[in-house]
């Protein structure tokens, strides 16, 4: 079960972001949210910023059957909950380019949600 996500920054800011682990919520046809089954990480070491008007892929090819725990067959929607985003100042210092978080809060931007459908055959 393959996703791409773009992220696109509809902001007047700059923005960046870290690619973390479980950052989809993904919930069942009955609203009951999939149990993520990785452990807490971050998948890239470093920060990306996307400025206004700028998007970017934050994952390709990501199969989201090797974080959370897919097992049935029936119905699904599909959503970045936003986490790893936050606004962010590009400062220069000594000739190497910095990132300076300006808001760090529990606030998040989910993305739309995707509705799918897991079939037997998919799940094998």
């Amino acid at each position: 079960m393959l996703f791409r996500l773009e992220l696109i920054n509809d902001a007047k800011v700059e923005l960046g972001y870290i690619n973390v682990n479980n950052a989809m919520i993904i919930t069942d046809e009955h609203g009951d949210r999939i149990r993520c089954t990785a452990d807490e990480f971050q998948i890239f070491g470093t920060s990306h910023s996307i400025k206004p008007g700028e998007r970017d892929v934050l994952f390709d090819n990501f199969d989201i059957t090797t974080q959370y725990a897919i097992s049935s067959p029936g119905k699904y929607k599909v959503q970045f909950s936003g986490k790893g985003l936050q606004v962010v100042e590009k400062i220069e210092h000594h000739d190497v380019w910095h990132y300076q978080k300006l808001t760090m809060t529990d606030m998040r931007i989910p993305s739309n949600v995707v509705e799918i459908e897991v079939t037997p055959n998919e799940l094998e």
